[in-house]
């Protein structure tokens, strides 16, 4: 029960600390996908995500339909509160 609501806290601090509101698909669940569109634009902010330590997937075409590409975040529990910041500054950078 208390992972549960620290989960749903997470997921709440990412959402909320994502500027560019239009990116967030509507998914309470712990993977939250960010709409890119484009596939490029998805593999090369998921590589300056991974340079910055955060593996986070490019959903591209044929497991997406074409220009709706998306980054996969997936998070838990066990992530820490400063991570989730950290990492949604990079993405609200990245996104601008």
């Amino acid at each position: 029960q208390m992972l549960r609501k620290k989960l749903k806290r997470n997921i709440e601090l990412f959402r909320n600390s994502i500027k560019n509101k239009d990116l967030l698909l509507d998914s309470i669940t712990a993977i939250q996908p960010l709409m890119i569109g484009n596939a490029n634009k998805a593999l090369r902010i998921a590589e300056a995500l991974k340079e910055s330590g955060f593996y986070v997937p490019a959903i591209r075409p044929p497991t997406v339909p074409i220009n709706t590409s998306r980054l996969r975040v997936s998070l838990s529990s066990s992530h820490k509160r400063a991570d989730i910041l950290y990492l949604s500054n990079i993405i609200n950078q990245v996104m601008n």
